[in-house]
């Protein structure tokens, strides 16, 4: 199914998931209602929006400053220091006896992330490097070689 107005095509809704889940995908720059109630009422009570996000590796940070970071007051640093509003989440991969640690950082902007893949994620007067991120390459360590 897909829905268009004059020659532009704004959403493509591919056949159903076997979980039976809806996917639909807006076109970029389509002028999507931001307001979360259309689809509990298109759908079901219980239907949610679930907004793609890309998720960003800082390499680097010292483990005591990955683990203080809190969601609140870590999330609005970070957004003024590196000139974004996309930060979504922030969780800290670290060991602790570790030094150093790693943060993921989940972004609803796909050119924000670029950005911080190219210049760096800047946090306590310190630019850390930054990567893509996919938890499905992430690498596990067994019990007897730690």
């Amino acid at each position: 199914m897909a829905i268009r107005v004059g020659h532009t095509w704004l959403l493509y809704m591919p056949p159903g998931l076997r979980s039976g889940d809806v996917v639909l995908t807006f076109k970029v720059g389509a002028n999507v209602n931001t307001d979360e109630n259309w689809a509990k009422h298109a759908f079901c009570p219980s239907a949610t929006i679930s907004r793609r996000e890309y998720a960003v590796l800082a390499k680097g940070v010292p483990t005591k400053e990955a683990t203080a970071m809190k969601e609140g007051t870590a999330l609005r640093a970070l957004r003024r220091d590196n000139n974004t509003k996309s930060i979504n989440k922030i969780r800290p991969l670290a060991h602790k006896k570790s030094v150093r640690a790693a943060v993921v950082l989940h972004l609803s902007s796909v050119n924000e992330a670029q950005a911080l893949c190219r210049n760096g994620l800047v946090w306590n007067a310190m630019v850390y490097d930054c990567e893509p991120f996919d938890a499905s390459i992430q690498y596990r360590q067994c019990f007897k070689c730690y």
